[in-house]
């Protein structure tokens, strides 16, 4: 006896059923990509407003050295201040420090800057040791010049790491142009600084 069809075996008006849709979870092609170089750039935004952080911090360090009355010292101190502001950058930007390195790299950037500037800058600390009127002087004109190099230091160093330099791949010879217009920008941003300090004064926030 032969066994019983099934009831759906060759009607040719029964169709299989369908294979289930695939549920739509909102993702497209291309949406892990698009997320990843939205955390890549959100990254990079904290990374630059942690480095305009150092860069403020140590500008007013570098305020505070130009400021010290003894002459030559403050030069001494003020180069600390910017190799102590290098040191945390290329930290923060996972940059090998060589600290002969890079004080070679700042003595040629401010040996590009002009012999007149680098001895206004001595001048102004040997100042110091003429009261009354000449160390005033130096004490108003010092600060201000020893934060506008550092800020301008700063931003040379953070720029150049940013897009993915190191302390190797640094010509400064072919930034001597570009530093020497970073400091007079500089200035302003110094002056604004200096500005908030004193009493009362609204702040603005981390020099740029």
């Amino acid at each position: 006896m032969t066994a019983k069809s099934s009831a759906t075996d060759g009607d040719p008006g029964t169709r299989p059923d369908p294979a289930p849709e695939p549920i739509d979870d909102g993702a497209h092609p291309g949406a892990a990509e698009e997320a990843l170089v939205t955390m890549e750039a959100d990254h990079r935004r904290l990374r630059l407003e942690r480095a305009r952080t150092v860069v403020h911090r140590n500008v007013l360090w570098a305020l505070g050295m130009g400021a010290l009355p003894i002459p030559i010292f403050d030069i001494l101190a003020l180069t600390g201040v910017q190799l102590k502001m290098i040191r945390e950058l290329s930290a923060l930007y996972d940059v090998k420090f060589s600290e002969s390195l890079v004080r070679k790299l700042l003595g040629s950037l401010l040996a590009g800057f002009g012999a007149a500037s680098v001895g206004t800058a001595l001048a102004l600390s040997l100042f110091k040791l003429f009261p009354p009127v000449s160390a005033a002087l130096s004490v108003l004109s010092m600060p201000a010049t020893a934060g506008a190099v550092t800020h301008a230091t700063g931003r040379i160093f953070t720029m150049h790491f940013e897009s993915g330099g190191t302390f190797f791949d640094l010509d400064p010879n072919t930034l001597r142009a570009h530093f020497k217009a970073e400091v007079e920008r500089s200035r302003a941003a110094v002056a604004r600084l200096q500005a908030e300090a004193r009493p009362g004064a609204p702040r603005t926030g981390a020099a740029s």
